[in-house]
Parts: structure tokens; sequence; C-alpha cells
């Protein structure tokens, strides 16, 4: 198959997301089928800071400028500046009939992609992930222009559409509602990270039929090995939202630790400093570590060395199924989950007790739960404490790619008979 990929957020120009296209790419590569990936080059987020990765295969990839940011940025400088227009889309964007601020760049996006089917024979088939929606607009007109079949991926859809808008009345509300429905009608296949988020998507775009592939870890990049008795500390890897995520529960558990315990483990965080995480722990007297931007293979490795790993889910919404949550699991250190009660977290992937799983508000469950662990590692019967591997490896990004490369490849061979193929029936 000829696959092309359109990815806002793809190496080097990064953020979590484009781990998701990242993992596409090299499967669809390693099982021999032909990839390009059309991607940006704009470092817009603070969260592209905690990022360093490669592709390490070789696929074709194809970059597009942003012509809304005053110029690219280069690997390891400051974001770059928005131009003046962009710096009033907060403003306008509610009376705007447009998916996203994007437009421009998915316009030349369109253009290149068009540009390849012209030099080569065309694609078999488009997936799009968004942030941003700009993405879609991409694969749609690839769609309408050869007739290949189209993948939708909404991975971040509650957070990067303000789904909560969509009960407000705009002009931009209106024209989103309209295009929601139009994806659903016209993509082939919609794709999303969770059960809770498929509800959403079913009901914007008039489906029934989304598939959930979760974001998962890289089997490829876990340590060959991790220690029997970690280092005393508490590790929080990946972006922060501050407008989203405490760190509240776990602080005043740490600050009721009794002075007959010991020492309290170490609290780090990867990435640059966060000032609200700063503040949190400094006013009960414990002064984080900001680790600084790495990639994902020593990030695995960290999580294998530490004693407790921290998730902070949104506390609005109906909660995510991060990144971080799966490599953390596949770390097998116990997981201390400031979740609410209802939350995708808990009422899915964490339905099931285990011993090394806290997910709780309560300060005093984090405390106890901590101190059950502080006498060291080594009494602790690891294959009752976790979920087990068989149940935890379904969840590796080349797992879960693998669902997506045997959909369009059966998809696909069933098309050629029938001339036509539908994934996501409404």
């Amino acid at each position: 198959m000829r696959i092309l990929i359109v990815s806002y957020y793809f190496p080097p120009y990064m953020n979590v997301g484009g781990f998701r296209a990242m993992s596409w790419a090299r499967r669809f590569h390693d099982r021999g089928h032909e990839v390009t990936v059309i991607h940006g080059d704009g470092q817009e987020t603070a969260s592209c800071d905690y990022f360093n990765e490669s592709l390490d295969r070789d696929v074709r990839t194809i970059r597009v400028h942003n012509p809304m940011l005053e110029q690219a940025s280069r690997i390891g400088e400051a974001a770059p500046k928005a131009r003046i227009v962009d710096r009033f889309k907060d403003s306008l964007r509610p009376y705007l009939p447009i998916v996203d601020s994007y437009m421009l760049w998915s316009k030349a996006a369109v253009s290149a992609a068009l540009e390849e089917t012209r030099k080569d024979e065309r694609f078999d088939a488009v997936i799009s992930t968004s942030f941003p929606l700009s993405a879609h607009e991409v694969a749609r007109k690839v769609k309408r222009a050869t007739g290949c079949v189209w993948a939708a991926d909404f991975r971040d859809f509650y957070g990067q559409f303000d789904s909560n808008s969509l009960t407000k009345a705009s002009p931009r509300t209106r024209f989103l509602a309209r295009r929601f429905a139009t994806y659903g009608r016209e993509a082939d296949l919609v794709l999303t990270v969770s059960e809770k988020l498929k509800e959403l998507v079913d009901k914007a775009m008039r489906i029934t039929g989304t598939m959930v592939l979760y974001n998962g870890y890289f089997e490829e990049h876990l340590p060959s090995d991790s220690p029997a008795v970690p280092r005393w500390r508490i590790l929080y890897t990946g972006s922060y939202n501050e407008r989203e995520f405490t760190v509240a529960p776990l602080a005043k558990a740490l600050s009721a630790w009794p002075e007959d315990s010991g020492e309290k483990p170490e609290v780090c965080f990867t990435g640059s400093p966060i000032p609200s995480v700063r503040k949190a722990f400094h006013d009960i007297g414990v002064e984080v570590r900001f680790l600084g931007a790495l990639d994902n293979r020593e990030v695995l490795r960290l999580q294998a060395e530490a004693a407790f790993l921290l998730i902070c889910d949104p506390m609005s919404g109906p909660g995510a199924l991060l990144t971080k949550t799966f490599e953390y699991l596949a770390a097998r250190r116990p997981i201390i989950g400031i979740s609410r009660a209802g939350s995708d977290l808990r009422t899915g992937l964490f339905a099931a007790a285990a011993p090394g799983y806290c997910l709780t508000t309560d300060a005093e469950e984090i405390l106890a739960f901590l101190l059950t662990w502080k006498d060291g590692f080594a009494g602790k019967n690891i294959h009752e404490a976790f979920y087990p591997r068989e149940f935890i490896q379904k969840y590796s990004r080349e797992f879960q790619a693998d669902l997506l490369v045997d959909k369009l490849e059966i998809a696909l061979a069933g098309r050629k008979g029938t001339g036509k193929w539908r994934g996501s029936p409404g």
C-alpha cells in the first residue's frame, strides 16, 4: 500500500501527539508499505520542550511551513512568535467559519499532497490525526481528489476543540457541528484514543463505529532491565497542564509524612520548571527537581528506576488516557494517580484494583500507599502487585499500530473486489 499520513506534529517538530503518527509511520514501513508523511514546522506549544525524538526509519517526510508563524523554529530554539493576525485568533475564533487557525498551513499541505500524487501514483489511503483539525481538511481534500480511503484520527477530541463550546451558540460552533458531521459522512474510518472519547466523537460525527486505538508505549524503547531496588523518588514524566492538573493531594500527603518514617521520597518532573508545581511542594518544604527535555528512551529508563510514578488526570471533562499511563504500566512500578471518581482512567484502564496502583484525590490514601511501599520492594510480589504483562503488552504502540495496519490491509483488499469500502458505518 501507498500511505499518506498527515500530522502537524512529527519528528523533529514534536509534541506528545506526534508519537501516534510516528508509531504508525514506523509500523506501516516495517510491514512493507510505502509511507509519506506531511507535517508542520512550528513548535508553538511549551509541551514541545519535553520531546526530542527521531523517526529511525526510511520514511519520506515533507515539511510544510506554517505561514501563520514568522519563521520556522530550529530545534532547541525558542518557539517562533505569532504574527499579529494570529494574536487575535482567540478573540476572533468564535465568529469565524474555520476549523482552526492553521488554515493557511492546510492549504499549503494540500498542494504538497496533490503534487505527490502527480509525481507518483496516487495514495491508497490517507490517515489524518488532529490536533490541529486542519490535518483532516488536508486528508478530506486528498480523498475527494483521488478517491483513496481516509482514516481520520481524533486523538485529543475533548481538549483540542474545547468541546464544551459545542453547547454554546456562535457562528463557529454551528460551522464546526456541520463540519464534524461531514467528517463522519466522508471518512471511511474514524479513530480516537479511549472509550469515553469514542462516545463524544460518535455523537459529534453522527456515527456509531469509531474505532479506539490507544496511545500506548513503545516496546522497542523499553530498557532491557530495571533495578531490583529503585531510587527513592516520585517521578512525573511528560507535559503538565496547569489549568487541568493538580498535585495538591500529593503535596498534602507529603506534608503529613511521619517523622519516624525516614526520608520523604524525592519529587522529580521531566521537562522545564512548572511554577504551580514548584510552589505547591515548596510550601511544604519539598524542592522539586526538573530534569529538562529528554527523549523517550531516557524517559522510560528513568521510569524503570523510580520508586513511584505520578499521573495527574484532568479535573474536568471525561479525563484522558495519557501516553505516560501506558508507559507507567509497562515499567511495573507503583503508580499514584491523582484522578477523580468516574474518570476514564479509573472506570476504564484501572477499573480492576491492584496493590501497585493508587488512584484517588485523597491525601490520606496517597500517604498510606507511599508508606506501604516504604520498607522496600524486595519482599513485594511484583506479579500480584501489578497487572500481568500479557494484559499490558496489548497497549504497546506497536500492537495498536498493527491493529490499524490490519484494518487498512483488509479494507483495501476488499475494496479492490467491490470498488468501495466503508469502515465506520453511521
